[in-house]
């Protein structure tokens, strides 16, 4: 277990955290369980997202619905792009 520091800057309380732990530059998520706290990159788009939260698409969820046909192409890009990770 690596041990880091806590500091003051400004008005928050900020953790230094060592190069290899280090973050791409953006936002992230930052949670709290328990007594521990849980920080994890922010995805850029919704596929990742829905990868990261363990979602995962099966074709057939619709199966027996009536559809309207305009929205079958929004759907299946929704589909590919979660496939992709895109």
């Amino acid at each position: 277990m690596t041990v880091t520091r806590v500091f003051k800057s400004g008005n928050s309380t900020a953790v230094r955290i060592p190069k290899e732990f280090a973050f791409k530059p953006g936002e992230v998520y930052i949670e709290k369980r328990g007594d521990e706290i849980v920080i994890r990159e922010k995805p850029k788009t919704y596929g990742e997202l829905m990868k990261e939260m363990g979602w995962k698409p099966f074709p057939d969820f619709m199966k027996g619905w009536k559809r309207d046909k305009s929205t079958d192409k929004r759907r299946q890009k929704l589909i590919d792009d979660f496939s992709s990770g895109h």
